[in-house]
């Protein structure tokens, strides 16, 4: 599997950048995120096939994006508050 992903990677002239090992907080949304998958999706549900782990991770994400409410300035879903601001 590495091996295909360095090729396609070559292949498309994609730059990979990787924080150092031990330095989490170097990617503090991407690491929010994780945890919170894991708690709420990984450490949750037994999966018995990969389309499950798909199907259930799809639902997750709209919920995730487009339903749940985010602290900030503006209380509201993160696409709201990303189309509010132009970001998307």
């Amino acid at each position: 599997m590495a091996e295909t992903t360095n090729v396609c990677i070559n292949t498309h002239g994609v730059h990979l950048e990787f924080i150092e090992k031990g330095k989490p907080t170097r990617n503090p949304y991407v690491e929010r995120f994780n945890g919170t998958y894991r708690t709420e999706i990984l450490n949750y549900y037994m999966f018995q096939t990969l389309d499950e782990v798909k199907e259930i991770t799809d639902h997750w994400l709209e919920q995730y994006n487009e339903k749940r409410l985010v602290f900030s300035k503006v209380f509201g879903t993160k696409c709201g508050i990303l189309t509010l601001y132009s970001l998307v």
